[in-house]
């Protein structure tokens, strides 16, 4: 438990029925000694609902039930592939695809697939960017066992009001690479050989950002610079989405392992060009960053939190000047941080890997022995924020 901010419990964020049965499960005999995502989710699976075991492992990865017989093929390990990532396991054995719904009844209104009917792999798992007319997604892997790549490892755009294809990239990857897109999409206009050029960009598993012509995205990557190392490295992975700052047409990039100075650091952010992705501004980190950063453009003070590895330090979020990438502050977590921090009027929410949400204000975060800069600063003590309704 932090000593500053105010801490909320898994059954203020999930709900009281769904986190008893979730601390009942973990404390109890039911969960097997190893927590090898398919054992021990199949021991949740019996004790609680489908939705509710999937939010205790921290990611709600499907909202609706799952029609009868679909465990045994999502609880498969795939052949051939790398046990351990929850995601690498579920994603293989899904079919992938983007659905729309109406906001007045909740009907289903179009589906687009990333596979044809009876494939599975290249899911989407990541959130889509969109706008009035155009929705950007990017793809996971395809199934390391099939001999099609079909959407996997792509950049799509689909109408969004059809969902209908009308436009792709793709990474030409082996079928069993792993290297897949768990970056969001981020949409921003560049200076592209002087003209103002609408871009999207999300960071591959290989460690690169890919910024692409939004309208016609089979032209080919505008640019794509390195960020951090590639997953099969055993040094994190590049799944932080871009930040971009309308305001200041800045935008800002974080990852995991990399080398800055001729030095290798487990993770950094940094700001680059938008219409070239030439380097700004860099600051090393001592852990990697595999959640997206969170910008305040009002004070421009952006909050990266780090998750791992870390070869010389230890968790923590990070408050950065926007301008110039020096840090202002440092606010150690307990455990890592993959969650976004997220900047709501005068707090500052950070989660960890605990389970834990605190709320930070400036006032409070001065009082912790290790927070310096900016949490030392002269301010008006806020009020705790009020704890959510059940």
């Amino acid at each position: 438990m932090l000593t500053c901010g105010r801490a909320l419990t898994i059954s203020q964020r999930i709900g009281a029925p769904c986190a008893q049965r979730i601390e009942e499960t973990l404390r109890g005999p039911n969960l097997p000694e190893s927590t090898e995502w398919p054992a021990a989710r199949a021991a949740l699976r019996g004790v609680m609902p489908r939705t509710c075991a999937l939010m205790a492992f921290g990611k709600l990865l499907q909202v609706q039930q799952l029609p009868p017989g679909h465990d045994q093929v999502a609880n498969r390990q795939p052949r051939g592939s790398p046990a351990g990532s929850p995601h690498d396991n579920f994603e293989q054995q899904t079919r992938g695809g983007v659905q729309s719904f109406s906001r007045q009844n909740g009907s289903l209104q179009h589906s687009f697939w990333t596979d044809p009917a009876g494939q599975v792999g290249a899911s989407v798992w990541s959130s889509e960017a969109a706008t009035k007319g155009w929705v950007w997604v990017t793809t996971g892997d395809p199934e390391f066992t099939g001999t099609r790549l079909y959407h996997a490892y792509s950049v799509l755009r689909l109408n969004s009001s059809t969902l209908a294809l009308s436009g792709s990239w793709q990474l030409k990857l082996p079928q069993a690479a792993d290297l897949d897109f768990g970056s969001s999409p981020t949409l921003f206009p560049g200076i592209v050989h002087g003209v103002s050029t609408a871009l999207v960009t999300a960071c591959n598993k290989n460690g690169r950002y890919y910024a692409l012509r939004r309208d016609d995205l089979g032209l080919g990557p505008v640019w794509s610079v390195r960020i951090g190392a590639a997953a099969h490295t055993h040094q994190g992975m590049c799944l932080a989405s871009a930040v971009w700052n309308a305001q200041a047409s800045a935008l800002y990039l974080a990852g995991n392992a990399t080398s800055i100075g001729g030095h290798t650091y487990d993770g950094s952010v940094r700001e680059v060009s938008a219409g070239t992705g030439a380097t700004k501004w860099a600051t090393r980190l001592s852990c990697g960053v595999l959640g997206t950063p969170a910008l305040d453009a009002a004070t421009s003070v952006l909050a990266v939190a780090t998750l791992g590895p870390c070869a010389n330090g230890s968790p923590a979020v990070y408050l950065l000047n926007a301008r110039t990438g020096r840090i202002l502050a440092t606010l150690p977590l307990n455990v890592g941080g993959f969650a976004q921090p997220v900047f709501a009027g005068q707090y500052l929410l950070v989660a960890d890997e605990s389970g834990q949400v605190v709320a930070y204000s400036p006032a409070a975060a001065a009082g912790h022995a290790r927070c310096t800069g900016w949490c030392s600063a002269r301010h008006r003590r806020s009020p705790l924020p009020p704890t959510p309704v059940r």
